[in-house]
């Protein structure tokens, strides 16, 4: 979006703005937390509960590249019309406005008839500056305008957000159930921590996103593609889970010996996408992720791979058929 440095997050228009929505999702997300067992992971191999919930349709990639570049848009126009209103110069103005309306045209053409409201509504509210010579109070309606329809337009990532995190509610609360009756084996156990430390991570990585770009001050919005880092979700694989029972940060899962032996980094990362389709499929992890393999390390017949998982798509989570990158 053209972004360069944080800013401070300055959404308070309107009735209940966006940052209350989200507020109120987290706080309620953390007390439900709170009330369940503490685990680290997800649920074992799909089962019971979770196909039988009624669930939202994911969204498609079109709906969900339509919604990203309504926010972009939005952007672009406040931050134009706050610019030209300052400089107060008609013909710069004319200069920048067509500057972005060519390069719209090229990026993003089927989102012509939106782009062309949008610059029509930047011109009509620079010619009321020209008029007046209360700047301030025109900026300040300006932001105001423009904060309505930057909420408007992520209203639905804000919407798929709030799904995502039932589902994750849920999920933990069918895993605690299985746990106390002791229907899961140790490795389903370790394989349900790895996914739910995926599922918490594509989460705070959607309110990121949510908040940087709600805010029109914001100057640099958190990426769709999020970069490898300790706060990334790993798993452990291994043929002797004894060999990692010491002080370890990650799950531990056993895959068969052979995926092991092969020693091969595109053999593991098969392994892995193999383990998480199903959690893919129900929607409790995002479809569009990236595995990152530590070099194995391998002593006295003992194979040790560490694989990290992150989101490029903002950790929301979209329909089947969606390519595994989205552009941000």
């Amino acid at each position: 979006m053209g972004k360069e440095t944080a800013g401070e997050s300055n959404g308070n228009q309107g009735p209940m703005n966006l940052w209350e929505r989200l507020a109120a999702v987290s706080d309620n997300y953390s007390e439900q937390q709170s009330d369940e067992v503490e685990v680290r992971g997800d649920m074992q191999d799909g089962d019971e509960t979770q196909g039988e919930q009624g669930v939202a349709t994911p969204m498609t990639l079109e709906e969900f590249r339509r919604t990203y570049a309504t926010i972009d848009n939005v952007y672009n126009e406040y931050s134009d019309k706050t610019h030209e209103t300052k400089r107060g110069d008609q013909r710069q103005r004319a200069e920048v406005l067509a500057n972005q309306e060519r390069q719209i045209k090229e990026a993003r053409k089927e989102f012509d008839r939106r782009c062309g409201e949008i610059r029509e509504a930047a011109s009509a509210q620079v010619r009321q500056i020209q008029e007046s010579t209360k700047v301030a109070q025109t900026l300040a309606v300006i932001k105001e305008e423009s904060s309505k329809r930057m909420n408007e337009a992520i209203a639905p990532l804000v919407a798929a957000d709030e799904i995502s995190d039932e589902r994750l509610r849920q999920f933990v609360r069918d895993f605690n159930g299985q746990l106390e009756r002791g229907e899961l084996t140790p490795n389903d156990v370790e394989l349900s921590y790895f996914v739910m430390a995926i599922a918490k991570r594509n989460s705070r990585h959607r309110k990121d996103v949510l908040q940087t770009n709600a805010d029109l001050e914001c100057e640099e919005v958190t990426p769709l593609d999020a970069e490898l880092g300790e706060a990334s979700p790993g798993v452990y694989l291994t043929n002797n889970c004894e060999a990692l029972s010491g002080e370890r940060q990650y799950p531990v899962l056993q895959p068969p010996l052979d995926v092991l032996e092969r020693r091969s980094g595109n053999m593991i990362e098969g392994y892995v996408r193999g383990i998480l389709q199903k959690y893919v499929d129900k929607g409790i992890i995002s479809r569009q992720y990236g595995v990152y393999i530590n070099k194995e390390e391998y002593h006295d017949g003992v194979h040790i791979w560490e694989v990290h998982i992150e989101s490029n798509c903002g950790g929301f989570i979209l329909s089947e058929g969606t390519t595994n990158q989205i552009d941000s």
